[in-house]
């Protein structure tokens, strides 16, 4: 975890750096990897990302772009370890999550008014959206547009690793 700390007050996690065309040097890359191993296996995290389960019948990169924060049927993941995500002020849906219907390139700017988040809540967001989905439904979502399964078909380190992976996804 000292390499996570390291990297969150670095500055890499400041959302104004984070943009679609924003580009990382080697030492910033060897940061990044560092906090997303800190997390898991972010390598076994992609392939998990793009394999089918047959107990969904498709894979996450099925419904969400990584190249991208834009919806393909889930919202694009591109930046989604860099942005604050304030789970304290209800959305109109009632969803805890203050940026609900925001695709991340909005949520990047209006993120610059809320605090910074820590590692652990991004890691604790990430986890509960992948085990959880429901407790943080986007507005512009229906709920139970995402499986409620794979709490129970991953194992805890295969979402470490999913996790991981989003991390590195910048």
């Amino acid at each position: 975890m000292e390499a996570a700390h390291e990297w969150e007050h670095s500055g890499l996690f400041d959302t104004d750096a984070h943009t679609d065309t924003h580009v990382h040097s080697e030492e910033e890359e060897a940061a990044v990897l560092a906090v997303a191993r800190s997390i898991g296996d972010p390598e076994q995290g992609k392939i998990l990302f793009n394999t089918v389960r047959p107990e969904v019948s498709f894979a996450c990169a099925t419904c969400h772009r990584v190249d991208s924060t834009e919806t393909l049927v889930g919202s694009g993941l591109l930046g989604i370890s860099g942005h604050s995500h304030n789970h304290s002020v209800p959305d109109s849906n009632g969803t805890s999550d203050a940026m609900a219907g925001m695709n991340m390139g909005e949520a990047t700017a209006e993120a610059t008014s809320e605090p910074e988040q820590t590692l652990e809540q991004k890691v604790e967001f990430l986890r509960t959206s992948i085990t959880n989905p429901s407790a943080f439904v986007m507005t512009g979502f229906p709920d139970n547009l995402m499986p409620k399964v794979y709490g129970a078909i991953f194992t805890p380190q295969q979402i470490n690793d999913l996790i991981a992976y989003l991390f590195t996804l910048d």
